[in-house]
């Protein structure tokens, strides 16, 4: 639950694991006396003389509407002003109390859309990275927060044809309460509405009121695969989205002169992810009005022949006509690697998960894959020094064609290596679940093999260091029989860690093996089956309840079992999703390709301690040092990090600056921070690699 308390230096909005603070040091609470959005549900009022906000990006309107410059200082008049805000809770935020005292106060996700209504007269000025309203005087101020992961009532419903997806792409955007730049950041973009299949095409008026006019048309070919690979570009220029018998797709917006013509496929769907690609950039770009991303951003608009000051006000069409004039190969090397892209078949069903793959800003590509022959892996031919126990469950590989992004998802036939294979259940137990505002997190690990005793130990001390900074309710077992190992996941926990052994008939128990296809429901949100083949058994309990979890393939050697076991936990409780904690954990191993996740792989169990799930990647040059510094997160494209060498300036989430450091300056990062770096190609912590130094 949201919850505003009064601090010494102004008002805090916690829910438990995730908080932000603004600085207010005469505020007196007081009842609202003003009215904000409706979709406004957790509100506090106050009055005060200054209000200093750790906002990365903000807008600002009059009560009528007109939207007001914040690039610069600027006096506002005796009327009705309403300032919406993206506070970024996945930085540090510097504050001031009122005697100057300074203090940081950590954050720790992406990010609260905040609005604030207040009477002028009054003078908003950036302050840093900060925002800042001084008032004449003692002024009523009303602040409000939607929630984060609010999704709307209302439904769509269409047909499983060509003509019926091509609605739910046009109206999937009504998520989206703005036109301007600011829909680049996260906190500016709200769950799109659910879509469901019926017998015929319903759009509820609500939605259809907030579904946006751009003046952009996406014609396409009326093929499932055209509209899917398109869906993100589609989304995010809140384009309408039509299906007519042509070769090729087409981008209109006529009043800006825009009739862009793309390639069939495939190629299509590599145009199509280029220019969504170029076009947020641009708007990321235009968001910085001096104090928001980077100083560069108004540099490189100029150098590419654009006015940041016009194009901050025009429409997303103008914006869209001006992205098609940069030089592909100019704006190329500026883009921020994109965090996702996933795979999904032409199956019209899928179209429900859209919903949840244009909230994670996904790219969308065609499923390629080819017979896995395994020259990649060592062969699987030591069995005496494998869990032991019958003939594990394996599982016919693929090796897919990757295209862009970080992490990728498979919504599609076949189980391939490096990706996580995404079911729309675990989006829909997604929604069951909900979001954990503070709870005390319930953590079960089980040892059903007493030879992995070393394991299950490490992993329940880190589990119980966690917990100085998340609450977390441990609880271990031993030699579970079926019954009580059926109770652990039919009780509501958030993580199960079981260690032990899996065949063909299910998890190993003192009193037989235990099939997840005879538990009944599933309330486990998530899971790691750390136990030979359990791949089976892992999305079995997805689609019975739980929203992701890790597995192997196949069997796997007991002692690389334990390291990967140890490192995955320990990225898993410091806030990284379960895909690029496995992607980090498994580089521990040689056999790290025998383990994968199910589910929705992009799902985090807590936050980041230090708001920023990153990694360092550092190489040995001479005397110095190399460290590239690479943050990533699902909900974060758009959104920034602060520079781990300058906290006055920022990142956009996906770049990768690289730093040339002495011994000594990489000891005082190393010293600083907290999270997993990649040495020389090795896998290790910085606390570890500061003793290895």
């Amino acid at each position: 639950m949201l919850r505003w308390d009064l601090t010494a230096s102004g008002v805090r909005l916690s829910n438990g694991s995730t908080s932000f603070s603004f600085t207010a040091p005469d505020w007196h609470p007081t009842a609202v006396s003003h009215t904000l959005p409706r979709h406004i549900n957790a509100v506090t009022a106050g009055t005060a003389s200054r209000l200093q906000l750790p906002a990365p990006t903000g807008r600002l309107v009059t009560a009528d509407g007109t939207p007001l410059s914040l690039s610069s200082s600027r006096s506002l008049t005796a009327d009705t002003h309403y300032l919406t805000v993206g506070l970024q809770t996945s930085r540090k935020a510097l504050l001031t109390d009122g005697s100057g005292a300074k203090q940081v106060a950590r954050t720790s996700e992406a990010g609260f859309e905040t609005t604030i209504a207040f009477d002028g007269p009054a003078r908003i000025r950036p302050l840093g990275s900060d925002l800042c309203i001084d008032f004449d005087q003692q002024t009523a101020v009303t602040v409000g927060v939607p929630h984060k992961h609010t999704i709307s009532e209302n439904t769509i419903t269409v047909t499983p044809t060509p003509e019926g997806i091509a609605t739910a792409l046009t109206h999937l955007a009504a998520g989206m309460p703005t036109t301007g730049p600011e829909r680049s950041h996260p906190a500016w973009r709200h769950h799109p509405p659910l879509v469901e299949i019926g017998s015929q095409i319903d759009v509820p008026v609500a939605i259809q009121s907030r579904t946006p006019q751009t003046g952009i048309e996406l014609k396409l070919p009326p093929d499932t695969e055209y509209l899917y690979v398109a869906a993100p570009l589609a989304y995010y220029l809140g384009a309408r989205v039509t299906v007519e018998n042509r070769a090729a797709p087409v981008l209109l917006a006529p009043d800006a002169d825009v009739a862009h013509a793309f390639n069939s496929l495939p190629a299509f769907q590599h145009e199509v992810a280029s220019l969504l690609r170029r076009v947020f950039f641009v708007d990321c770009l235009l968001r910085d009005d001096g104090h928001r991303t980077s100083s560069s951003g108004d540099s490189l608009l100029t150098a590419w022949g654009l006015s940041p000051e016009s194009l901050m006000e025009a429409s997303l069409a103008t914006r869209l006509a001006a992205t098609l004039t940069i030089p592909h190969d100019e704006i190329s090397p500026h883009l921020p690697e994109w965090y996702l892209a996933t795979y999904v078949d032409a199956d019209p069903t899928h179209v429900r998960s859209f919903p949840f793959l244009l909230d994670s800003m996904s790219l969308v590509y065609l499923p390629e894959a080819s017979a896995f022959d395994g020259k990649e892996l060592i062969r699987r031919s030591l069995d005496d020094f494998y869990r032991a126990g019958p003939q594990a469950a394996s599982v016919d590989v693929l090796m897919p064609r990757l295209q862009a992004g970080y992490l990728h998802g498979w919504l599609a036939s076949g189980t391939p290596i490096d990706v996580f294979k995404l079911t729309h259940a675990a989006y829909e137990n997604r929604l069951k679940y909900g979001h954990k505002d503070g709870d005390q997190l319930t953590v079960n690990v089980v040892l059903n093999d007493d030879e992995m005793d070393a394991e299950h130990e490490e992993v329940a001390a880190i589990y119980r260091n966690r917990a100085v900074d998340v609450p977390i309710d441990l609880t271990v077992h031993k030699s579970l029989k079926c019954k009580d190992l059926a109770a652990v996941f039919e009780s509501p926990t958030d993580f199960v860690h079981y260690i032990g052994h899996c065949d063909v008939d299910g998890l190993r128990c003192p009193d037989g093996n235990l099939s997840i296809a005879d538990i009944g429901e599933i309330q486990a949100r998530t899971f790691f089956l750390n136990a030979c083949g359990s791949y089976h058994e892992g999305v079995s309990l997805v689609e019975k309840g739980s929203v992701v979890g890790a597995v192997t393939l196949t069997k796997v050697l007991n002692d690389q079992a334990a390291i990967v076991g140890t490192a995955f936990a320990r990225l898993l409780i410091n806030g990284y999703d379960f895909e690029r904690a496995m992607q980090l954990a498994r580089r521990r191993i040689m056999m790290g390709k025998d383990y994968a996740v199910v589910g929705d792989g992009t799902y985090a169990l807590t936050p980041a301690d230090e708001g920023t799930p990153a990694v360092a990647w550092i190489e040995k040059r001479g005397d110095r040092f190399d460290l590239t510094y690479e943050a990533h997160a699902a909900w974060a494209n758009g959104a920034t990090y602060p520079n781990p060498r300058d906290d006055t300036d920022t990142n956009l989430y996906g770049s990768k600056p690289t730093y040339s450091l002495s011994k000594a300056e990489l000891r005082v990062f190393l010293d600083s921070h907290d999270l997993p770096v990649i040495f020389d190609g090795d896998f290790t912590w910085t606390t570890d690699l500061i003793e290895k130094l």
